[in-house]
């Protein structure tokens, strides 16, 4: 597990999202995920817009990474 910023412990990855891609947690940043597949950090500018339009089909509008 991950240890975020914070102190607290987080999943080291999440769910395999719908454009393919797997959520592995930044252990540099402490606090956000990045695609294993393009390397994005998920939710930032720099997620394929594509990637983006996939994963926003299931993604809940509450729930943000």
């Amino acid at each position: 597990m991950g240890i975020a910023f914070d102190g607290t412990r987080v999943p080291d990855t999440l769910e395999r999202m719908n454009c393919g891609g797997i959520p592995v947690f930044d252990h540099e940043s402490g606090f956000s995920y990045r695609c294993d597949s393009c390397g994005a950090v998920i939710g930032s500018i720099g997620q394929p817009k594509r990637c983006v339009e996939l994963n926003k089909e299931t993604s809940n509008d509450d729930s943000s990474i």
